[in-house]
């Protein structure tokens, strides 16, 4: 994972340098970061590059509303593995938020999976979120 953070690394400031900022390549390589980040648990790490992916996706005019909705639905994904006693509500919160998302704009699988995730929360969770 390691090895593999570098190379998005490296890529991210080419990506910087050549498109700018504020652009939908750098928004995926922050987006990529995150899931890297995710995988080998640095959560706090991840937590910032999908913070990241965010940030730059709202300054995007054309940016569509389900990458949104994508991006926080991972952010919720690792608020509650970092900490589910702490950050429970706060990602039903975020995938409730996109939930509509789910059935029009994400594939099949990607959905499926985020609609099981949201659904074990609520199970293990759902007295401490009323």
């Amino acid at each position: 994972m390691e090895k593999a953070r570098d190379i998005y690394s490296e890529l991210l400031l080419s990506r910087i340098i050549e498109f700018g900022f504020n652009s939908q390549k750098v928004v995926d390589i922050f987006f990529n970061l995150g899931n890297i980040c995710r995988e080998s648990k640095e959560y706090d790490l991840s937590i910032l590059y999908f913070k990241s992916a965010l940030k730059i996706a709202l300054s995007i005019s054309r940016i569509e509303l389900k990458e949104l909705g994508l991006i926080e639905c991972a952010l919720a994904e690792v608020y509650y593995l970092k900490d589910p006693s702490v950050y429970a509500s706060e990602a039903v919160e975020l995938i409730r938020h996109n939930i509509t998302f789910l059935a029009t704009g994400f594939p099949r699988k990607t959905a499926d999976k985020i609609y099981e995730f949201y659904h074990t929360i609520l199970k293990k969770h759902n007295k401490h979120l009323s």
